[in-house]
Protein backbone atom coordinates (compact mmCIF):
# COMPACT_ATOMS: atom_id res chain seq x y z
CA UNK A 1 0.00 0.00 0.00
CA UNK A 2 1.30 3.18 -1.04
CA UNK A 3 -0.02 6.53 0.14
CA UNK A 4 0.83 8.72 -2.73
CA UNK A 5 0.36 12.38 -2.99
CA UNK A 6 -2.29 14.21 -1.33
CA UNK A 7 -2.20 17.72 -2.79
CA UNK A 8 -2.47 19.05 -6.37
CA UNK A 9 0.92 20.12 -5.95
CA UNK A 10 2.59 16.91 -5.38
CA UNK A 11 3.17 17.42 -1.33
CA UNK A 12 4.19 14.44 0.28
CA UNK A 13 2.73 13.91 3.26
CA UNK A 14 5.43 13.26 5.77
CA UNK A 15 4.54 13.11 9.58
CA UNK A 16 0.17 12.44 10.64
CA UNK A 17 -0.18 12.76 13.91
CA UNK A 18 -2.90 11.09 15.72
CA UNK A 19 -5.27 12.65 18.43
CA UNK A 20 -5.65 9.90 21.06
CA UNK A 21 -8.99 9.87 22.90
CA UNK A 22 -11.34 9.61 20.02
CA UNK A 23 -9.40 8.96 17.33
CA UNK A 24 -7.79 5.89 18.75
CA UNK A 25 -9.05 5.37 21.85
CA UNK A 26 -12.57 5.20 22.77
CA UNK A 27 -14.25 7.64 24.76
CA UNK A 28 -17.88 7.08 24.90
CA UNK A 29 -17.79 4.33 27.25
CA UNK A 30 -15.86 6.45 30.18
CA UNK A 31 -18.86 8.63 29.37
CA UNK A 32 -20.44 8.32 32.65
CA UNK A 33 -17.42 8.89 34.57
CA UNK A 34 -16.42 12.09 32.81
CA UNK A 35 -19.97 13.35 33.21
CA UNK A 36 -20.05 12.44 37.06
CA UNK A 37 -16.80 14.21 37.74
CA UNK A 38 -17.84 17.41 35.98
CA UNK A 39 -21.26 17.55 37.99
CA UNK A 40 -19.18 17.51 41.04
CA UNK A 41 -16.40 19.93 40.17
CA UNK A 42 -19.43 22.67 38.50
CA UNK A 43 -21.82 21.90 41.74
CA UNK A 44 -24.73 21.12 38.72
CA UNK A 45 -26.14 17.47 38.77
CA UNK A 46 -28.00 18.56 35.62
CA UNK A 47 -24.55 19.28 33.61
CA UNK A 48 -24.71 17.05 30.04
CA UNK A 49 -23.05 15.34 27.61
CA UNK A 50 -24.04 18.27 25.26
CA UNK A 51 -22.38 20.51 27.45
CA UNK A 52 -19.05 18.83 27.77
CA UNK A 53 -19.19 18.86 24.05
CA UNK A 54 -19.18 22.57 24.24
CA UNK A 55 -15.95 22.81 26.55
CA UNK A 56 -14.56 20.91 23.78
CA UNK A 57 -15.26 23.73 20.92
CA UNK A 58 -12.38 25.55 22.33
CA UNK A 59 -9.33 25.06 24.19
CA UNK A 60 -10.03 23.44 27.39
CA UNK A 61 -9.60 26.04 29.63
CA UNK A 62 -11.43 28.68 27.56
CA UNK A 63 -14.39 26.56 27.06
CA UNK A 64 -14.51 25.73 30.71
CA UNK A 65 -14.87 29.00 31.41
CA UNK A 66 -17.12 29.90 28.34
CA UNK A 67 -19.86 26.66 29.54
CA UNK A 68 -19.29 28.55 32.78
CA UNK A 69 -20.47 31.64 32.22
CA UNK A 70 -22.95 30.46 29.93
CA UNK A 71 -25.03 28.11 32.19
CA UNK A 72 -24.00 30.11 35.56
CA UNK A 73 -22.02 27.17 36.45
CA UNK A 74 -19.76 27.54 39.94
CA UNK A 75 -16.27 25.80 39.87
CA UNK A 76 -16.22 24.06 43.14
CA UNK A 77 -12.55 25.33 44.27
CA UNK A 78 -12.44 25.18 47.83
CA UNK A 79 -12.71 21.96 49.84
CA UNK A 80 -12.92 20.58 52.82
CA UNK A 81 -11.74 17.15 53.77
CA UNK A 82 -14.71 15.21 52.97
CA UNK A 83 -15.13 17.31 49.39
CA UNK A 84 -12.00 16.75 48.46
CA UNK A 85 -11.88 13.17 48.92
CA UNK A 86 -15.66 12.94 46.90
CA UNK A 87 -13.37 14.63 43.56
CA UNK A 88 -10.48 12.47 44.53
CA UNK A 89 -13.10 9.18 44.25
CA UNK A 90 -14.53 10.68 41.12
CA UNK A 91 -11.36 12.19 39.16
CA UNK A 92 -9.83 8.51 39.74
CA UNK A 93 -13.06 6.85 38.60
CA UNK A 94 -12.72 8.81 35.26
CA UNK A 95 -9.03 7.91 34.92
CA UNK A 96 -9.94 4.05 35.60
CA UNK A 97 -13.07 4.37 33.14
CA UNK A 98 -10.38 5.65 30.28
CA UNK A 99 -8.17 3.04 31.31
CA UNK A 100 -10.43 0.32 30.24
CA UNK A 101 -11.47 2.07 26.73
CA UNK A 102 -8.79 0.21 24.47
CA UNK A 103 -8.52 0.73 21.03
CA UNK A 104 -11.15 1.55 18.67
CA UNK A 105 -12.25 -0.71 16.69
CA UNK A 106 -10.24 -1.13 13.11
CA UNK A 107 -7.87 1.31 14.67
CA UNK A 108 -4.95 -1.12 15.24
CA UNK A 109 -4.81 -2.26 11.39
CA UNK A 110 -5.19 1.69 10.17
CA UNK A 111 -1.91 2.28 12.67
CA UNK A 112 -0.35 -1.02 11.34
CA UNK A 113 -0.70 -0.03 7.49
CA UNK A 114 0.61 3.09 7.66
CA UNK A 115 3.66 2.47 10.05
CA UNK A 116 4.30 -0.03 7.39
CA UNK A 117 5.22 3.21 5.18
CA UNK A 118 8.90 3.86 5.53
CA UNK A 119 8.48 7.39 4.31
CA UNK A 120 5.57 8.35 6.41
CA UNK A 121 6.48 9.38 10.39
CA UNK A 122 3.74 8.73 13.11
CA UNK A 123 3.05 10.83 15.97
CA UNK A 124 0.35 10.77 18.84
CA UNK A 125 -0.55 13.81 20.95
CA UNK A 126 -2.49 13.35 24.51
CA UNK A 127 -2.52 14.95 27.85
CA UNK A 128 -2.73 11.64 29.42
CA UNK A 129 -0.10 9.60 31.59
CA UNK A 130 2.44 7.31 29.98
CA UNK A 131 0.42 5.08 32.53
CA UNK A 132 -2.68 5.47 31.24
CA UNK A 133 -1.40 5.05 27.65
CA UNK A 134 0.20 1.91 28.46
CA UNK A 135 -3.51 0.80 29.48
CA UNK A 136 -5.56 1.51 27.24
CA UNK A 137 -3.58 1.53 23.98
CA UNK A 138 -1.33 -1.25 24.90
CA UNK A 139 2.50 -1.74 23.63
CA UNK A 140 2.26 -3.24 20.39
CA UNK A 141 -0.03 -0.59 19.35
CA UNK A 142 2.54 2.25 21.19
CA UNK A 143 6.01 1.22 19.39
CA UNK A 144 3.97 1.50 15.90
CA UNK A 145 4.44 5.08 16.94
CA UNK A 146 7.65 7.27 16.07
CA UNK A 147 6.84 10.54 18.31
CA UNK A 148 4.32 10.85 21.63
CA UNK A 149 3.91 14.32 22.79
CA UNK A 150 2.17 13.81 26.50
CA UNK A 151 0.84 15.68 29.29
CA UNK A 152 2.52 17.26 32.26
CA UNK A 153 0.62 15.69 34.71
CA UNK A 154 2.66 12.50 35.03
CA UNK A 155 2.04 9.25 38.06
CA UNK A 156 5.12 8.63 40.01
CA UNK A 157 7.09 6.05 38.63
CA UNK A 158 6.95 6.53 35.28
CA UNK A 159 9.67 7.42 32.91
CA UNK A 160 9.96 9.85 29.89
CA UNK A 161 10.48 6.98 27.13
CA UNK A 162 8.74 3.68 26.16
CA UNK A 163 10.65 1.33 23.75
CA UNK A 164 12.10 2.76 20.75
CA UNK A 165 9.24 5.77 21.08
CA UNK A 166 10.78 9.26 21.23
CA UNK A 167 8.45 10.89 24.37
CA UNK A 168 8.09 14.86 24.76
CA UNK A 169 6.22 16.29 28.22
CA UNK A 170 4.26 19.69 27.57
CA UNK A 171 1.77 21.10 27.55
CA UNK A 172 0.61 23.20 24.53
CA UNK A 173 -0.29 21.09 21.11
CA UNK A 174 1.67 23.64 19.13
CA UNK A 175 4.70 23.16 20.58
CA UNK A 176 4.65 19.21 20.58
CA UNK A 177 3.78 19.47 16.69
CA UNK A 178 6.51 21.48 16.18
CA UNK A 179 9.05 19.46 18.28
CA UNK A 180 7.86 16.57 15.92
CA UNK A 181 8.87 18.43 12.98
CA UNK A 182 11.66 19.68 14.30
CA UNK A 183 12.83 15.39 14.97
CA UNK A 184 11.36 14.69 11.46
CA UNK A 185 13.52 17.61 9.96
CA UNK A 186 10.23 18.35 8.54
CA UNK A 187 9.73 22.72 7.68
CA UNK A 188 6.75 22.51 5.73
CA UNK A 189 3.49 22.61 7.26
CA UNK A 190 1.55 21.33 4.15
CA UNK A 191 3.52 17.62 4.98
CA UNK A 192 1.91 17.16 8.47
CA UNK A 193 -1.83 16.10 8.61
CA UNK A 194 -3.61 16.04 12.24
CA UNK A 195 -6.68 13.15 12.56
CA UNK A 196 -8.98 14.60 15.87
CA UNK A 197 -12.32 14.80 16.46
CA UNK A 198 -13.18 18.12 18.59
CA UNK A 199 -13.30 21.08 17.23
CA UNK A 200 -11.03 22.51 19.41
CA UNK A 201 -8.22 20.16 18.39
CA UNK A 202 -9.35 21.44 15.12
CA UNK A 203 -8.82 24.73 15.78
CA UNK A 204 -5.75 24.29 17.32
CA UNK A 205 -4.25 22.46 14.18
CA UNK A 206 -5.37 25.67 11.85
CA UNK A 207 -3.73 28.00 14.86
CA UNK A 208 -0.32 26.27 14.12
CA UNK A 209 -0.46 26.64 10.88
CA UNK A 210 -2.00 23.71 9.19
CA UNK A 211 -3.64 23.72 5.89
CA UNK A 212 -7.95 22.83 6.57
CA UNK A 213 -7.62 20.19 4.02
CA UNK A 214 -4.31 18.48 6.54
CA UNK A 215 -7.06 18.16 9.15
CA UNK A 216 -9.68 15.04 9.39
CA UNK A 217 -11.48 14.62 11.74
CA UNK A 218 -13.28 10.93 12.96
CA UNK A 219 -17.12 10.72 13.22
CA UNK A 220 -16.77 8.22 16.56
CA UNK A 221 -15.39 11.05 19.09
CA UNK A 222 -16.69 13.73 20.54
CA UNK A 223 -18.33 15.85 18.20
CA UNK A 224 -20.55 14.92 15.84
CA UNK A 225 -20.04 14.81 11.19
CA UNK A 226 -22.77 17.60 11.58
CA UNK A 227 -21.60 19.65 14.34
CA UNK A 228 -18.10 19.41 12.53
CA UNK A 229 -19.60 20.49 9.40
CA UNK A 230 -21.18 23.00 11.41
CA UNK A 231 -18.13 24.85 12.44
CA UNK A 232 -16.35 24.28 9.31
CA UNK A 233 -17.56 22.66 6.19
CA UNK A 234 -14.45 22.10 4.46
CA UNK A 235 -13.65 19.88 7.06
CA UNK A 236 -12.55 16.43 6.05
CA UNK A 237 -14.95 13.88 8.02
CA UNK A 238 -13.80 9.95 8.16
CA UNK A 239 -16.85 7.89 8.75
CA UNK A 240 -15.03 4.37 9.90
CA UNK A 241 -11.97 3.67 10.19
CA UNK A 242 -10.75 2.41 6.90
CA UNK A 243 -11.34 5.40 5.24
CA UNK A 244 -8.66 7.30 7.24
CA UNK A 245 -6.20 5.60 4.68
CA UNK A 246 -8.76 6.56 1.86
CA UNK A 247 -8.83 10.40 2.70
CA UNK A 248 -4.82 9.69 2.88
CA UNK A 249 -4.26 8.40 -0.61
CA UNK A 250 -6.85 10.98 -2.17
Amino acid sequence: MTLGNKKKDNTEIKLIIFDVDGPLASIHPCRDALLDYYRFLFQSPEFSWEQYQEILEDNFFVGCEKVKEKYGLIERVKMNEQKQKEHDALFLATINARLKTGVYPGMFKVIQKLSGQSDVILGMNTSASLKRLRASLGGEMIDMFDYMGIGVYQEDGEVDTFHNVSVLQHKRKGDKFQWMMNESDISDKNQVYWITDSIGDIKAGKAFGLPIENIIAVSWGVHTKEQVKEYDENVVISDKTEEVIDILRC
